[in-house]
C-alpha cells in the first residue's frame, strides 16, 4: 500500500479518493510543527502540498519519494530543479482555480474602491450618514492593467472588459500571441507604460527571480495617484515596505492583497495599520468549488504516477522525454 503525504489541508473528495484507489494517507495534526510534517516526508511516496515549503536538505533524505503534487500552480514553494534532476514528477492543477483567484481580484477592486469594509464597520458603529463624507470611485469605465496573461489574468481581463467596459492593457514579454487577448486587451510594450497609464492593476504573474520584487518603489511612484494595486499572485512580487510607503504617503490611492511577503503576516505588519487597504489571507483559490477541483486533480495525479502511468499536468515533462 502506498503512502501519501498530504501536507497541507485538502478537500475530503481528495481524501476519499485517494482511499478507494487502495493509499495510505499520511495526515499531519492541524497547524503541526515543521518536524512532525519532516517525519511524515520521510515514509511518503507520495507528496501533495498546497503552500508549505519543501526545502531541498528535507526532500533529498525522502528515499522513497516517487512524485509531488503542487494543489494549486505557483511552484515557487518546490525546488522543480531538484526533482527534475532526480527523475521525480512534479505534479500541478492548471484551470482548477482559475475562475476563483480571478473572482477575488475583481473583488478586492471593488472593495477597495467602493471602500467596502470602512462602510461596514461605520454603519455598524450608527454612523449612518457617514456616506455623506465619502467618495468612491467607478470600475466602468476605468484603464485596467494586467502584468501576466495567464488563465487567471485573462478572466480577470475579460470581466474588466465584458463587464465593467474597462479598457485592458497587458504587460507579458511571454505573451507571443496577440490573439489569446484579442476583443478584449492591448499588450503593451513595457511596464512603465502599463504602470503610468492604468487606474487598477491587477498582478498574475509567477514568483521568479525576475518578478521578486518587481513592483518596487521606483514602479509604485509611476502609477496615478488614484490608481488602485490588487495582488492575488504572490507576496514577494511587490516590495513590501515600499508599498507602504507608497500607501501612507498617497502615492497611490489603495491596494488589495490576497497574498504578503511573509504568510501568514506577522502582527507587526505595518500595511495592517492603514485604512487604504483591504486584506484576505491566500484565499483566492479557496473556493468549495475550487478546492475540490484541486484536490482532486492533484490526488489523480498522484494516483497515475504511483499506479506506473504518466499524470496529466506536469510542470516537469522532460523526465518522460530523456
Amino acid at each position: 500500500m502506498a503512502k501519501v503525504v498530504v501536507v497541507d489541508p485538502i478537500h475530503e473528495a481528495g481524501i476519499k479518493v485517494l482511499l478507494a484507489a487502495g493509499m495510505e494517507v499520511l495526515l499531519p495534526q492541524r497547524y503541526p510543527e515543521p518536524a512532525e510534517i519532516e517525519s511524515l516526508l520521510l515514509e511518503g511516496e507520495g507528496i501533495i502540498v498546497r503552500t508549505y515549503p519543501l526545502r531541498v536538505e528535507v526532500l533529498e533524505r525522502c528515499k522513497k519519494l516517487k512524485v509531488i503534487a503542487k494543489h494549486g500552480v505557483g511552484v515557487d514553494n518546490i525546488d522543480v530543479q531538484w526533482a527534475t534532476s532526480k527523475k521525480i514528477p512534479v505534479i500541478f492543477t492548471p484551470g482548477a482555480a482559475t475562475s476563483a483567484v480571478a473572482e477575488q481580484a475583481i473583488a478586492l477592486m471593488l472593495a477597495v474602491a467602493k471602500k467596502i469594509i470602512r462602510c461596514d464597520a461605520e454603519v455598524r458603529k450608527n454612523n449612518y450618514y457617514f456616506r455623506d463624507s465619502l467618495h468612491t470611485v467607478e470600475l466602468s469605465g476605468k484603464v485596467l492593467g494586467l502584468i501576466g496573461s495567464g488563465r487567471i489574468g485573462s478572466m480577470v481581463g475579460r470581466i474588466g472588459h465584458y463587464g465593467f467596459n474597462m479598457e485592458v492593457l497587458v504587460y507579458d514579454p511571454y505573451l507571443s500571441d496577440q490573439n489569446l487577448i484579442a476583443g478584449w486587451g492591448r499588450q503593451v510594450a513595457t511596464l512603465e507604460e502599463l504602470l503610468g497609464a492604468a487606474d487598477f492593476i491587477s498582478i498574475h504573474c509567477p514568483l521568479t527571480p525576475e518578478t521578486r520584487g518587481l513592483i518596487n518603489s521606483e514602479r509604485l511612484r509611476r502609477m496615478k495617484k488614484t490608481a488602485i494595486l490588487v495582488n492575488t499572485a504572490r507576496g514577494p512580487v511587490i516590495d513590501g515596505p515600499a508599498l507602504y510607503q507608497a500607501l501612507k504617503e498617497g502615492w497611490i490611492a489603495g491596494a488589495g492583497l490576497d497574498v504578503f511577503p511573509v504568510e501568514p503576516p506577522p502582527a507587526e505588519e505595518p500595511l495592517l495599520e492603514l485604512d487604504n487597504i483591504v486584506v484576505s489571507p491566500h484565499m483566492g483559490a479557496v473556493s468549495e468549488d475550487a478546492m475540490i477541483r484541486m484536490a482532486t486533480a492533484a490526488v489523480r495525479g498522484v494516483i497515475a504516477v504511483l499506479q506506473g502511468q504518466r499524470p496529466e499536468h506536469l510542470v516537469n515533462p522532460e523526465i518522460y522525454r530523456e
